[in-house]
């Protein structure tokens, strides 16, 4: 991409491509600046996935303001593509936008009904909003857990806690414990760490802390 560059300095592709390299590297800053130069030569290029892929960068450079913006100009050029809306919607959680972070996931399923990481994220937005039985609907809707992180986890831990089924709850928490703290503690307040405490007695071995 470096020669093909040098050859011809305004070919956008291999800009685009010899970012998203850098940023597959985890070189973020690198990946931002060569990202940048195809924004700057074609802001148009591929439908607007050169901004997602700035817009990852600044949110692993911690600069979820900057990710947000990139991803409105995404959103702009390909209006119809789910992975934008569920990637904006992710960065304005993180800015504890909630309202705008559900109006992006919510969009993302009108898409794409079956869209896991768009569910996911609604989910633990309606956490966050407290509407528990929102959340509560979204996670019995999800009977794969292969894509959970640790932290959608603690999440369904609390729709479920929340939804008086502690037992559930606890077993959610204690999955993740060992690499949340959050579920550590709220495994620690809710479910106890003692053996046969009320809400642990009885469950397998192994999901106690």
């Amino acid at each position: 991409m470096e020669r093909a560059i040098k050859s011809n300095p305004k070919d956008v592709r291999a800009y685009w491509t010899l970012g998203t390299v850098y940023q597959a590297d985890k070189n973020y800053e690198k990946a931002l600046e060569i990202l940048t130069i195809a924004i700057h030569l074609d802001s148009s290029y591929n439908l607007g996935f050169p901004y997602r892929d700035r817009a990852n960068c600044k949110n692993n450079l911690r600069n979820d303001t900057g990710a947000v913006n990139d991803m409105n100009e995404a959103i702009k050029l390909n209006p119809g593509e789910r992975y934008f809306y569920v990637d904006r919607g992710d960065y304005l959680f993180n800015l504890d936008k909630f309202d705008l972070a559900l109006n992006d996931y919510t969009k993302a399923l009108t898409i794409f009904d079956k869209h896991t990481s768009a569910r996911l994220g609604r989910a633990k937005t309606y956490i966050e909003l407290k509407r528990y039985k929102e959340a509560f609907d979204d996670y019995t809707q999800l009977t794969d857990t292969s894509e959970y992180s640790a932290y959608d986890f603690y999440y369904r831990g609390i729709a479920k806690f929340q939804m008086n089924d502690k037992i559930n709850a606890c077993k959610d928490w204690a999955e993740v414990s060992s690499v949340c703290q959050e579920a550590k503690d709220s495994l620690n307040k809710h479910c106890g760490n003692e053996q046969g405490s009320p809400l642990t007695k009885g469950l397998p071995q192994g999901w106690r802390t």
